[in-house]
């Protein structure tokens, strides 16, 4: 997983070398982002996900067609500037 790539390129000493891009913000990658070892971390708005998927299913209820919804959320892009 992402640990594991952190840690490779932290022990390696080449994470100055490789473009490296992970997702989701936690504690791992933020002071990898810190130290230089990621370049980018893409992370999805959890909580907007969620609301978005349950306003989808209530919409959903009454309707007895097979119709799809498309929901477009934003993502959060981090670099070592932005944190």
């Amino acid at each position: 997983g992402m640990e594991g790539v952190i840690e490779a390129l932290r022990e390696s000493g080449r994470g100055q070398d490789v473009v490296a891009v992970c997702n989701e913000m936690i504690p791992e990658t933020r002071s990898a982002l810190i130290d230089g070892t990621l370049d980018l971390v893409i992370s999805t708005p959890v909580p907007l996900l969620a609301e978005r998927a349950v306003e989808v299913m209530i919409k959903a209820m009454p309707r007895k067609d097979d119709s799809q919804t498309r929901v477009v959320l934003p993502f959060e892009l981090y670099n070592s500037e932005n944190i």
